[in-house]
């Protein structure tokens, strides 16, 4: 199998990226905001039914094809979406710390992921403040809320999250933090850091969720410890992803499947165990997690370099804050064509349109100005170090 080059573009992952943002957000507008109004209402306290009539077999014909989906298959768009997503980061990761010192990747990844992260939650914020006035409810958000939201540090103060997508924006994070701390200490992460990284995630996120259910610690601790066992959990997906690359720039041997095996295999017993101790789920099943890594295994193989499915390198360009934006933004939009009189065909296309719009522009205004002025930074104080990988 081929080897990977050092600066040539992996073009399957731009159209895998947008493949998983796409999951997401067709699995929470077409689903989630018509056929889960208990969800919906801790966004938008005014919903208390169904989005667009009392059947929503009837009127959304997209959520029930949906739900059959997942009752027959056990699949789930937004958890597929998901275990997409931290496949391609464990990939990418790697990749990064193998071009650039863990400093520049550090400064970097900052840039990357906060200013616009913080942009979007101040954006979630205001158009919930205004729409919720217009309903005349209470805002669910608060300044507080969005601070904390903008900082990741909702599980930590036990905050109301600007939007219910933050938790795996966490686990990447948290990723970052385990990879960069990696490549500080050794020189090249070779596949049995990867594992020996695994099995300290699973060993750690076992003792957090085992103190979670002592009788000794306080409730709100529980939360943030069984939180945190959630997360070191779901590092374990992506660090699959990342033991991937790993063959991949070395070359396939016998020897890097078993590893890729032993990888997926922690997974499992990181997942189990967690659900077993707690009774909470990790928030990607084996199922999907079993489907996400038949994807992109595909995707891998076929490099996808078709002509017909290059418009979608767009959508891949503005994942990011897309993924950020399409709720509780799109739910707004559902909610107030529904009441207008709407159908679910085009208030649903709408809320798509909508959210893709935001997400240009946050794009063009925010996040590719934060990466440029990171990469200047990172330039800056690290030149004389190391390289800074185009």
């Amino acid at each position: 199998m081929l080897k990977a080059k050092t600066n040539e573009r992996i073009v399957f992952l731009d159209y895998l990226r947008a493949f998983a943002c796409l999951l997401v957000v067709v699995g929470h507008i077409y689903f989630v905001g018509p056929n889960d109004p208990k969800t919906v209402s801790n966004w938008l306290p005014d919903v208390s039914s169904y989005i667009f009539g009392p059947d929503p077999n009837a009127e959304n014909p997209y959520g029930h094809a949906l739900a059959m989906l997942t009752i027959h298959t056990g699949i789930g768009l937004g958890s597929l979406g998901v275990g997409l997503f931290f496949l391609i980061s464990g990939f990418v990761i790697l990749r990064a710390l193998d071009r650039e010192a863990w400093r520049i990747f550090m400064t970097r990844r900052f840039f990357r992921i906060f200013p616009t992260n913080a942009t979007c939650m101040v954006l979630i914020g205001l158009v919930t403040a205004m729409y919720c006035r217009l309903a005349n409810v209470t805002d669910p958000i608060h300044l507080r809320s969005v601070v904390t939201s903008s900082l990741l540090l909702i599980n930590l103060t036990q905050d109301f999250p600007a939007t219910p997508v933050l938790w795996t924006l966490e686990v990447e994070v948290l990723f970052y933090l385990l990879m960069g701390a990696l490549a500080w200490r050794f020189t090249r992460l070779t596949q049995r850091i990867l594992l020996v990284a695994s099995l300290v995630c699973i060993f750690v996120s076992a003792i957090a969720d085992f103190s979670s259910r002592s009788s000794m610690v306080l409730s709100a601790h529980a939360i943030q410890l069984a939180h945190l066992g959630l997360l070191l959990s779901n590092v374990t997906m992506l660090l699959i992803g990342s033991m991937i690359y790993r063959n991949f720039s070395d070359g396939w041997s016998k020897n890097s499947w078993i590893s890729v095996l032993i990888s997926i295999g922690l997974y499992v017993v990181a997942v189990t165990s967690h659900e077993m101790i707690t009774g909470a789920s990790t928030g990607i099943d084996i199922v999907n997690s079993a489907v996400a890594l038949g994807i992109f295994s595909a995707a891998f193989v076929a490099r996808m370099e078709w002509k017909w499915i290059r418009p979608l390198r767009w959508i891949g360009d503005i994942s990011y804050p897309l993924y950020l934006l399409h709720v509780p933004l799109g739910w707004m939009v559902l909610v107030m064509l529904a009441k207008a009189g709407w159908n679910i065909h085009a208030a649903g296309i709408s809320a798509v349109l909508t959210a893709i719009a935001c997400a240009w522009v946050m794009h063009v205004l925010v996040e590719r100005t934060s990466q440029r002025v990171g990469r200047r930074v990172a330039i800056q104080l690290f030149s004389t170090k190391s390289t800074v990988a185009k």
